[in-house]
């Protein structure tokens, strides 16, 4: 009986998602804005990745992905 409620709001849920995509609604936490370009310089200057999230106060992650994308390594 468990399952069958769990499959039924398993379901609805679904629906609300879909619903929600197709009025074109944003889903899931908001992106950070980072300038690239100072987190770039920042590296460039010497500092660590944790040194460089605490100045811009944006996790140790963010800085990292950032990295990647201006260098262009996966």
């Amino acid at each position: 009986m468990a399952q069958l409620e769990r499959d039924i709001i398993r379901e609805r849920v679904h629906a609300g998602v879909r619903n929600a995509r197709g009025a074109g609604k944003t889903l899931g936490r908001p992106k950070r804005i980072v300038d690239r370009e100072r987190v770039l310089a920042l590296h460039n200057q010497g500092l660590g990745l944790r040194q460089i999230a605490t100045e811009l106060s944006v996790g140790y992650g963010t800085v990292r992905e950032r990295l990647k994308e201006v260098s262009g390594n996966p």
